[in-house]
């Protein structure tokens, strides 16, 4: 969430926000999946954590995947009139016969994205703003399933709990890949 004044399109996610459900036919994903009732009656379906990401940075189009069932949603955001469309996506597996559904998504793109010179596609880069973010979140990241304690505002300690990074963290992302985010 400290990308927070950022204007993003895609968001993508391993799991669901929680709350997403709410937003799309639940009706006929709980005939689809009905061992999800329970999970979405005590709000466990999907990553909490997603919510707040979600309403936060408000995306335009979100995709996940993680439950196995094709799954869309809108979000009307009241406070800022945007909107985020959800997608979730099934397994993609020939050999499964209930699963036929492949969508294609044709996106627009900005005006100052360049094309790759040899292929013609658009090229694609890293932003130096997130990659300073999981930087310096790194020491939070764990493969225990232990939770690691996360900052809080604290006026008596000198602990970072504020990770939106300073121009020389940006810097130094840039200078590590030499100026060339592709």
């Amino acid at each position: 969430s400290q990308l927070h004044s950022q204007n993003i399109d895609i968001f993508l996610s391993h799991d669901w926000p929680t709350c997403i459900w709410k937003y799309g036919n639940w009706h006929q994903l709980l005939k689809f999946k009905q061992h999800f009732v329970n999970d979405c009656k005590n709000n466990r379906l999907g990553n909490p954590a997603l919510n707040h990401l979600l309403f936060q940075l408000q995306p335009k189009q979100w995709f996940s995947g993680h439950l196995h069932c094709r799954y869309s949603a809108i979000v009307n955001h009241k406070d800022t009139q945007n909107v985020t469309r959800f997608l979730a996506t099934d397994k993609f597996d020939k050999t499964n016969k209930r699963r036929t559904f492949v969508q294609i998504l044709d996106f627009s793109s900005p005006e100052n994205v360049q094309k790759d010179g040899n292929t013609g596609f658009y090229k694609f880069e890293y932003d130096p703003v997130w990659l300073a973010i999981i930087k310096s979140t790194n020491q939070f990241m764990s493969t225990s399933p232990n939770s690691i304690p996360l900052p809080s505002i604290d006026i008596n300690n000198n602990q970072r709990w504020d990770y939106r990074p300073k121009q020389e963290e940006i810097d130094d992302i840039i200078k590590r890949f030499n100026g060339d985010l592709s």
